[in-house]
């Protein structure tokens, strides 16, 4: 017994091992961000993605060094406590008590956060398009037409990831449609703030009963639940506008359909992955279901096979058909955003690694390892889904762009789940080895670390951020000119100030200075009062200066 538990011990010691050292590798890329000048504000760039890795990761990845340290303590004696607990429910309450206490949490603590941490403000372009596009929808329009005399302004007034039709004179948002359609539910109400609130609530019930079909026992479904509620990035990417909650539900749907294993679940499930390849874009659910769809294949079920792909080929040409008619207006394909990786797409990729690792719970990190050293153990769905996250992160290998704005590594945010229950795999080996007191003591440990300690902060590296940005919004929106004109080159990311309503009404409408020539600047004068916000102005809310870019740089818009 002695010694199958120091076996155990060992492997547990070496998986953290490893982990402390990525978070020592951690705390040296943001050391090298900074001093090299990469995470810089300074310059005009598009580097976000950085600056937010240097600013917010070195205080987690300190948290996760020290929970190396303490958790081997709090597994250290061999099973010194006999299982007179391992019958009872984890936490003391049934699988349905659990989830439906988890998804009420989830629900209240990422509204709060919506409407706290992140101002109610669509932070990135892309929280924003969502919400641009979601308008358009609750109008009854496919898109905005831009009226004259604005016609002329066009280039100046069009935000970030919206492509103009000049054909048409027409706004459209650059994404797939599926997401701003259910959001442009909630806008019909007034309540868009409570679309992913809503969605993260739904994936915890949708998780418990994928967990139920899954996992071998009930405590196992119950650490799942508490795995996906104690995740940082689960929580804080639920406060934001980003499409990843409803794929992470999607996907999730997909899964519980898929696992019932029989006609009623092969029905539904394709059609389910037909709306998930249009929530805005199709690589999010087409790597998370690829293992799935080729286990059919291996498994020689022709006819599921058939039906599988008649409805996601119909799926494919209803979203091509709706590509097709946004990017020759945006004038970069999607083919133009992959290519063979190299030196910078693969930090990128071990800077996402890390974020994976930082932006959960400790025991999430430590169990989906532990799960592969049982790997002949798992069932064909566990294997699965392990091929589906491996799958969807090399996907992004080839990806010659990183995430920018984000909250942990938000590309693979759709395959969150997948990580839970391969985690939540490992807990029956792991109570066999070290007791249930002692397993339960440290889950507790590190569940409340995630939630006390790792969840205020992210909410408060989140809520520094954001204000700025949400207090020069409103600074603007309160002007009281018919139009404001924005130089953007000199205030970090102030482009993304560029907001206006998709069919224009009221004021101001805000323009981008560098897409103004004289003749249209002598127009604009005779449209009303006009004008320029000098970059002082944004500075004194709490937005970077930076110095704008020379000749060569001028590709480099943010």
């Amino acid at each position: 017994m002695v010694k199958r538990w120091n076996t155990h011990r060992f492997r547990l010691l070496f998986i953290m091992t490893v982990v402390a050292s990525a978070a020592g590798l951690g705390l040296l890329v943001t050391n090298a961000l900074t001093s090299t000048g990469a995470a810089s504000t300074a310059e005009y760039r598009l580097n976000v993605f950085y600056y937010l890795f240097a600013r917010n990761e070195p205080p987690v990845l300190v948290i996760v060094v020290l929970m190396a340290v303490i958790s081997p303590i709090l597994l250290r004696n061999p099973l010194s406590i006999t299982s007179a607990q391992d019958s009872q429910p984890l936490l003391g309450l049934t699988i349905k008590q659990l989830s439906l206490a988890a998804s009420a949490i989830t629900f209240f603590l990422t509204l709060l956060g919506t409407h706290v941490a992140f101002h109610d403000y669509p932070l990135s372009m892309d929280e924003y398009m969502a919400d641009f596009q979601a308008i358009i929808f609750s109008h009854g329009r496919l898109a905005a037409v831009l009226e004259s005399p604005w016609r002329q302004f066009a280039e100046a007034l069009t935000p970030t990831f919206c492509t103009y039709d000049t054909k048409t004179n027409s706004w459209i948002s650059a994404y797939l449609p599926v997401y701003a359609a259910l959001r442009s539910l909630f806008w019909t109400l007034r309540i868009p703030s409570v679309t992913n609130p809503l969605l993260a609530a739904a994936s915890v019930l949708v998780m418990a009963k994928c967990a139920q079909r899954i996992l071998p026992d009930s405590r196992s479904v119950a650490v799942a639940v508490l795995l996906l509620v104690t995740s940082s990035q689960f929580l804080i990417t639920s406060m934001t506008a980003y499409s990843m909650p409803a794929h992470l539900l999607l996907n999730l749907i997909w899964l519980l359909l898929y696992s019932r294993n029989d006609r009623l679940g092969y029905l539904l499930a394709p059609w389910i992955g037909a709306l998930a390849l249009g929530l805005h874009n199709p690589f999010v659910h087409a790597t998370f279901v690829a293992p799935f769809l080729v286990r059919i294949l291996l498994r020689r079920d022709w006819r599921v096979a058939g039906y599988f792909a008649m409805v996601y080929g119909a799926a494919c040409l209803c979203w091509l058909s709706w590509m097709s008619r946004v990017y020759p207006a945006s004038g970069r394909p999607w083919s133009q955003l992959f290519e063979l990786p190299g030196q910078i797409v693969l930090m990128n990729q071990s800077i996402n690694l890390i974020l994976l690792v930082t932006w959960q719970s400790f025991a999430l990190v430590i169990l989906s390892v532990y799960t592969l050293l049982h790997w002949g153990e798992l069932s064909l769905i566990q294997k699965d889904l392990v091929f589906s996250f491996l799958v969807t992160f090399l996907f992004y290998s080839l990806f010659n762009a990183e995430q920018g704005h984000g909250w942990g590594y938000r590309y693979a945010f759709g395959t969150l789940g997948n990580l839970v229950l391969i985690a939540a795999s490992a807990w029956q080996h792991l109570e066999d080895s070290f007791g249930s007191y002692h397993v339960r003591r440290w889950l507790l440990f590190c569940s409340t670390v995630a939630l006390v300690i790792q969840l205020t902060c992210r909410w408060i590296q989140v809520e520094h951020f954001t204000a700025p940005f949400a207090r020069a919004h409103r600074y603007l929106q309160g002007s009281k000119e018919t139009t404001l004109v924005l130089d953007h080159r000199h205030v970090w990311y102030s482009r993304d100030l560029v907001r206006n309503d998709p069919f224009l009404r009221g004021s101001p409408k805000i323009m981008l200075k560098d897409e103004l020539g004289p003749s249209e600047t002598q127009a604009l004068a005779k449209l009303g009062s006009v004008r320029e916000v000098h970059s002082a102005e944004l500075v004194a809310l709490g937005m970077h200066p930076c110095r704008p870019p020379t000749s060569t740089e001028k590709g480099a818009d943010p």
